[in-house]
């Protein structure tokens, strides 16, 4: 008898729970609907929001919002700015204690389906204040599925979009009165297939094709990497007061290992153990003839150190890389190139962090490639990243290769054409700091002739050019070493320009080097 009347006590009970659970998803869930919209319309200037349903359950504790939309409103609907929509808005688990006895939001899980916001973004001509969370604030897992994103800028060409991206955070967690910022977000899961940007100045396209990171083992991996220009050679060039260095660039299968993404996000910081990218292809144009920018460049050193933000990467390998540089000199009718081909590279230890200054960390980079696709080249420079002289060693070697292989740089840049010869061995070692460098070099090589090249015409043969060739290759030895005779050795004496970058000094330094070996009487004359 107790039995029966306990077990109708208890589906007395049940019943009442689903009648509850029914009215409060029939009764509460418009109610519910109607007062989160009118708030979001009462805090927003410039969209108004939409709700085509919303339920409301209290066993599980939940609310489900479905077809969110939002519009400009009529004063700004001709500026075309945003328009969106979300498929669904789920709330799960709240925690009802804290949000009327506490004042406190607790919720298990946000899941946000189906997002598509489009439109431009408006000018804003007041500085934004920073969003202060209002209570304190728990999500135990927030959900964002399906967004697609295609943003542009009201103001200039600026464009952000996105396409099938979906994000998954973990214990988003902050208290009242915090600057809702990247910093309360620490573990979180990211993918997206694409991310197309396009910087206020419109010069480059940048593409992240297929794109995924989780905090839980800091893997970060993306398909492709490209940033392409978007004006040709000529056209880029127009639009530079001064020389600017051209880029189209595109990385394949990149992989950052051991990446903390939340630290980057709050802080900048950029470390992680190991950045692995399996191929690069590398287009570099500048034009000389444009004038150049007269203002001192920090050493390379410095560029690190100066990195806004801890920096701290153990390694950066290329498994495989083609780069070309073109360059249309001012003396020269057409374009001139270099191409090093077949690369493969590692640059180690790359830091700014402080803790790390009494140990003197050694950057390095060790790479090897063809030459114009030709002859094999190897380098390896050292650096202490906090050496108050900023002395760096470079070194580097190149095989066997037939020396008219370099005419498509030294025709169009030096008005110089190669028409025979080979060079059967080159080596070097320099030290440099930030004013000067030294060193020796030995460059082996025979049967070197070379003819001059006519600044309007183009031409070797006419008779100023063959006048010019004639004493040039008197004045350059053929061969070295000559028969019976040693091996000619030239001394690194170059004086840096404080001006240019890293290349130009190591080039140069090189270039004064050859001279010993190239000309009769060389007196190396710094800096020519």
């Amino acid at each position: 008898m107790k039995r029966n009347r306990l077990l109708k006590i208890l589906l007395g009970l049940a019943a009442l729970l689903l009648l509850i659970n029914v009215l409060t998803t029939v009764l509460a869930g418009p109610w519910a609907g109607k007062k989160i919209i009118s708030l979001l319309n009462e805090k927003s200037l410039i969209w108004t929001f939409e709700l085509r349903n919303a339920k409301v359950y209290l066993i599980p504790t939940r609310i489900t919002l479905t077809g969110i939309s939002m519009k400009p409103r009529m004063e700004t609907e001709g500026n075309r700015y945003l328009n969106g929509e979300i498929g669904s808005v789920k709330i799960m688990g709240i925690n009802l204690w804290k949000a009327l006895f506490k004042k406190e939001i607790d919720i298990r899980e946000l899941s946000i389906t189906g997002s598509r916001v489009s439109g431009k973004l408006p000018e804003s001509k007041v500085s934004k204040k920073p969003l202060i969370l209002p209570v304190n604030l728990r999500i135990g897992r927030l959900v964002v599925d399906r967004l697609d994103l295609a943003v542009e800028s009201e103001s200039s060409r600026q464009a952000l979009m996105i396409k099938d991206a979906g994000l998954k955070v973990l214990d988003l967690q902050g208290d009242k009165l915090d600057t809702v910022s990247p910093a309360i977000i620490k573990k979180f899961e990211f993918s997206a297939n694409e991310i197309i940007t396009v910087p206020p100045d419109s010069l480059y396209t940048n593409t992240v094709g297929r794109i995924d990171y989780s905090s839980e083992d800091g893997t970060l991996t993306v398909d492709r990497l490209s940033i392409h220009p978007n004006y040709s050679d000529e056209a880029f060039t127009k639009r530079h007061e001064f020389q600017s260095d051209r880029f189209d660039a595109a990385c394949m299968n990149i992989t950052l290992r051991d990446f903390d993404a939340p630290a980057f996000l709050a802080i900048r910081t950029l470390a992680c153990s190991r950045i692995e990218i399996k191929k690069l292809d590398l287009d570099v144009f500048r034009d000389k003839r444009k004038p150049f920018n007269h203002k001192v460049r920090p050493v390379f050193q410095d560029m690190i150190r100066n990195y806004k933000g801890v920096l701290d990467i153990d390694s950066i390998l290329l498994d495989e890389g083609n780069i070309t540089y073109r360059e249309h000199a001012e003396a020269s009718n057409n374009q001139g190139s270099i191409s090093f081909n077949e690369l493969h590279a590692g640059i180690y230890k790359i830091t700014n962090n402080p803790a790390l200054k009494s140990e003197n960390p050694v950057f390095q980079l060790k790479g090897e490639a063809r030459l114009m696709g030709k002859g094999k080249m190897t380098i390896l420079l050292k650096a202490g990243l906090f050496d108050p002289s900023r002395t760096f060693h470079l070194s580097g070697s190149l095989a066997a290769m037939d020396a008219d292989a370099l005419n498509p740089m030294l025709e169009n840049s030096a008005l110089i054409h190669v028409n025979s010869g080979r060079i059967d061995a080159m080596n070097f070692s320099l030290s440099a700091n930030n004013t000067k460098s030294s060193g020796r070099m030995t460059l082996l090589y025979h049967g070197l002739e070379i003819a001059m090249i006519n600044r309007k015409t183009d031409e070797t043969t006419a008779f100023k050019e063959r006048f010019m060739s004639f004493f040039a290759n008197r004045k350059l030895l053929d061969s070295n070493p000559l028969p019976k005779d040693e091996v000619r050795e030239g001394p690194i004496d170059f004086d840096r320009d404080p001006e240019r970058f890293l290349f130009h000094y190591a080039f140069k330094s090189i270039l004064s080097g050859m001279k010993g070996s190239l000309v009769k009487e060389s007196r190396n004359t710094k800096n020519q």
